[in-house]
């Protein structure tokens, strides 16, 4: 009777273990309102609060290959790339929350805060 016991609780253990995600595994688009990265999708994926509207779900990448589809990988300072929305007008992005489709180099557009929201600052 023990060792059915013991089995059960290791089947369950092992059961429950086998529940989370792997590693890289979206939830969200990129692009969408977040309130902790746990909800835009597991490690990589990350949600941007400082600067970020309501929240930013985005995605560490190297190149436009790391990211999902409708995303690219977009330079946001000389040591940070990340995931960014495609957009080719205002109206792919949060407007509501202060986005807006923002060209960046090769002509190619993301939805970024807009210049204006910067977090409080005068």
């Amino acid at each position: 009777m023990k060792s059915a016991a013991s089995t059960l609780v290791l089947t369950l253990a092992l059961a429950v273990a086998g529940c989370s995600d792997a590693a890289n595994t979206q939830y969200l688009p990129i692009g969408s309102r977040c309130s902790s990265s746990t909800q835009c999708g597991t490690s990589p994926y990350d949600c941007a609060i400082a600067g970020y509207p309501f929240g930013y779900c985005e995605k560490s990448c190297a190149t436009d290959g790391d990211c999902p589809a409708d995303s690219l990988c977009a330079t946001l300072s000389a040591q940070v790339k990340e995931c960014r929305r495609v957009c080719t007008t205002d109206d792919a992005c949060r407007v509501a929350d202060g986005y807006s489709c923002q060209s960046i180099a090769g002509g190619r557009g993301v939805c970024e805060a807009a210049a204006s929201v910067d977090g409080g600052q005068p």
